[in-house]
């Protein structure tokens, strides 16, 4: 009978500690997706004065894709904080970004359009939210699964 209390409260305490691990793990999972996601932000930011920075210099006023404004990143002041290291590939702290360049249909005047997405590159580990901005500086974003955003989020307040 003595054994028997004796596993039953090891059991008990173990069964504790695998639930407090758990919480322990929840909570710092959930600060690592807020600070992802709040760095996914800033970067969207920061490519957006990218392309506004482009722009103003570019001979076309056009646009750049991500790539390029790494390229150009020496000629544009306000893009000296662009990490080529990572972000210029697409990718950085559990974020894939996109940068997508287009044209207007407008025939009496040639005007060019660009967007940023970002999205979590494994959905609930590295964040949950997806977003989104466009040369209308207005910043957008939802849980929708992890997939690349557009124009349907909605905008972050």
């Amino acid at each position: 009978m003595k054994k028997t209390v004796i596993v039953a409260g090891i059991l008990m305490i173990l069964f504790l500690l695998i639930i407090h691990l758990l919480l322990v793990i929840s909570r710092s999972s959930g600060r690592l997706q807020k600070k992802n996601e709040d760095f996914a932000l800033y970067n969207l930011m920061l490519i957006k004065t990218c392309e506004t920075a482009y722009s103003k210099s570019s001979y076309l006023h056009s646009f750049a894709t991500l790539k390029e404004l790494c390229n150009e990143q020496d000629l544009i002041h306000e893009c000296t904080d662009l990490d080529t290291s990572v972000l210029c590939l697409g990718k950085k702290m559990g974020y894939n970004f996109y940068v997508k360049i287009g044209e207007s249909d407008d025939a009496d005047q040639r005007t060019w359009t660009w967007s940023a997405t970002a999205w979590p590159i494994v959905y609930g580990e590295a964040g949950r939210r997806t977003f989104y901005i466009d040369q209308d500086d207005v910043l957008r974003g939802a849980d929708i699964g992890g997939i690349q955003g557009d124009l349907s989020l909605p905008i972050i307040e």
